[in-house]
């Protein structure tokens, strides 16, 4: 068989299902960039702001306005984040086994059942939490050796956000546009923009420890965007959202991915997944046990949607033994 044949074949190998082996769809070649250089205000703000109640229309159709337009950027080369057989340990247990993934201008959706390790491999990527050993790119930046350039180009919404209680909402905006150097015009439109598409601007003057779990998940999303990061890191990201809301933000990260940026994706609505990502990487035990475009996996799986491939990757087999002895 020639080269181009091999590479055929590989590209269509996708994984076994007995011997849960991963075999990547496809090998791209990596390219890096240099990291954008970090925002100097030229103006400072004061710790106070209000929404303006001349807001304008923003969910319409055909407007180009607004939040649509918040993630249309000149630049179209790709941002990378390349995790090279990465390990952790947490007190002699191996929670990451070896993990080599590689998330090049699309959404990728992380699978996984719980304590499978998707979180632990998020926090790494964010360079919140330091690996055992591997290495992870984002951006041509080693997360490790220079944490903080890698959270200028990125940002993170944790599973379960944690925010300044003791804060309003104005206010932790503030200090979130301070932290990350924003104009006082560039991120008083921003705000306005997804205060209204997030329908949160009636909740600006309220503490942050008195709103719902949807309204603060709103607050650690418009965190999250606020300075157009290269890269984003959503864990669970819908949880607590409303169906408009949950709309609203798979429109922004379709216009996201568009603009030549990256998104690792956490979840465990598969249908969710099957709509938004790009690709999708299925994690049991560690380990990537699958990776590929939802259609080839089910494909190859011979089954009829993700949650089979699922549920036959991660052992969720017999599902109906289980509910009979429930009875």
């Amino acid at each position: 068989m020639g080269a181009n044949g091999e590479s055929r074949q590989q590209d269509r190998d996708i994984f076994n299902l007995r011997s849960n082996k991963a075999v990547k769809i496809s090998d791209w070649t990596v390219n890096y960039f240099k990291p954008l250089p970090s925002n100097s205000a030229t103006e400072r703000f004061p710790f106070s702001f209000k929404v303006s109640p001349s807001i304008p229309k923003l969910i319409s159709t055909g407007n180009k306005g607004g939040w649509e337009k918040c993630f249309q950027s000149e630049r179209k080369t790709c941002c990378v984040i390349q995790i090279m057989n990465l390990r952790k340990d947490f007190g002699g247990r191996e929670v990451l086994k070896g993990i080599s993934v590689e998330v090049r201008n699309e959404i990728y959706g992380l699978l996984g059942p719980n304590g499978s390790g998707k979180t632990t491999l998020m926090k790494i990527v964010a360079g919140i939490l330091k690996p055992s050993s591997g290495k992870v790119l984002v951006d041509g930046i080693d997360v490790e050796m220079d944490p903080i350039g890698v959270k200028r180009i990125l940002g993170y919404v944790p599973e379960t956000p944690v925010l300044y209680e003791s804060l309003t909402v104005s206010e932790l905006l503030n200090l979130v546009a301070k932290v990350r150097g924003l104009e006082r015009k560039e991120f008083e439109k921003k705000v306005e923009s997804f205060a209204k598409a997030f329908e949160i601007e009636e909740f600006f003057d309220s503490l942050i420890a008195n709103l719902s779990f949807g309204n603060r998940q709103k607050v650690a999303i418009i965190s999250a965007l606020l300075h157009e990061p290269r890269v984003l890191i959503l864990d669970e990201v819908m949880n607590g959202l409303d169906v408009k809301s949950a709309r609203i933000l798979r429109e922004l990260l379709f216009r996201f991915r568009s603009g030549g940026r990256s998104i690792l994706f956490s979840t465990h609505i598969m249908p969710l997944a099957e709509m938004l990502c790009d690709r999708v990487g299925v994690i049991n035990e560690g380990r990537i046990v699958a990776e590929g475009k939802v259609d080839e996996l089910k494909e190859f799986a011979r089954v009829k949607d993700l949650e089979e491939v699922f549920l036959r990757l991660t052992g969720g087999e017999g599902i109906s033994e289980i509910l009979s002895a429930l009875r």
